[in-house]
């Protein structure tokens, strides 16, 4: 009369170095084993963690899959290592004589996070007072006055974006004052005022007109 003999019961380790590993469908967390027996089919499954992406199942030093969902019929004891890599680059944003807005935030003159592939947000270089926006480096290209707001867009490599900001050109503020005198910013200045003055610059006058005179324009 013929037995039937059940198949060895084998060791399945599995693990991977950034993320979790499933078994048939069952998480098992960073690593985890299981009893299975010789000849028995198996899918197993790396799920990276955020930032990074799958590179292989080793097995030692021998790459066996470079599919993440990967079924096959368990050989002996097996173990297998899910390698992952990251895909997060540096991202440092500078302003020289201003801020930075991103999505809508003051972030402040600097600014430095870290980005996976195809991830991106909307910078808007905010000039300081005094000052007008002259143009954007990024990554050593050169962006001009029209792209003040900038889309950064994560890309293979690290990203270092800079706002340069230029003094603005001043100009003669100049008032007389016909039969009176001026006051400004509640100094009485005689007929006469002249200064320099930059664009935002703020000025109070006031026409104070001699005896026998009323203010005309």
């Amino acid at each position: 009369m013929a037995s039937v003999v059940p198949a060895p019961a084998r060791s399945l380790l599995l693990s991977i170095d950034k993320g979790i590993v499933e078994l048939d469908g069952k998480s098992l967390g960073a690593s985890g084993s299981a009893e299975v027996r010789e000849g028995q089919r198996v899918v197993v499954k790396a799920v990276p963690a955020y930032g990074h992406m799958f590179r292989g199942w080793m097995s030692g030093d021998k790459i066996v899959s470079t599919s993440a969902e990967y079924e096959f019929p368990v050989q002996g004891d097996t173990i297998l290592t899910a390698k992952t890599e990251s895909t997060l680059r540096d991202v440092r944003i500078v302003a020289v004589n201003g801020g930075l807005i991103i999505n809508s935030v003051n972030v402040g003159s600097e600014y430095e996070t870290k980005l996976c592939l195809g991830e991106e947000f909307l910078v808007n270089a905010a000039p300081s007072p005094g000052y007008t926006f002259s143009n954007w480096d990024v990554n050593g290209k050169k962006y001009g006055t029209e792209y003040q707001s900038i889309r950064i867009v994560m890309g293979s490599s690290d990203i270092l974006a800079v706002a340069y900001m230029t003094p603005m050109s001043e100009s003669t503020l100049e008032v007389f004052a016909m039969n009176g005198t001026v006051e400004v910013n509640d100094k009485n200045e005689g007929t006469s005022f002249s200064a320099k003055a930059s664009v935002g610059d703020v000025y109070t006058i006031v026409a104070i007109p001699d005896n026998g005179y009323s203010f005309d324009h």
